[in-house]
């Protein structure tokens, strides 16, 4: 079942939805729509597709296991790395206030 997508369906769907589109965003809307669907129907034809599991994940996660940390070193002391620090107060820095 192939569905031809029109400007005219683009264009009341967008009304619908109170979206103001252009003439050139309704046909690239329409030729988005329209591969879509195609990609959907060679999908749809694939032989026997309804028996296979479908695919959630590319990876098996029970079986993924993190790697070992071999160079693993011990930490740098508080103070050398607070050293670097324009302004401190404690263990704490401060920083520029980002956000109004």
């Amino acid at each position: 079942m192939n569905h031809k997508f029109t400007n005219e369906e683009v264009i009341n769907l967008a009304d619908k939805l109170l979206i103001g589109i252009s003439e050139e965003e309704v046909k690239d809307i329409v030729e988005e729509l329209t591969f879509v669907a195609d990609s959907m129907n060679v999908i749809s034809e694939i032989k026997e597709i309804d028996g296979l599991e479908p695919l959630t994940h590319p990876f098996n996660l029970y079986e993924t296991s993190l790697r070992e940390d071999d160079d693993y070193e011990e930490g740098h002391d508080i103070e050398d790395l607070l050293s670097n620090a324009d302004f401190t107060q404690g263990r704490e820095i401060e920083v520029p206030k980002v956000v109004g």
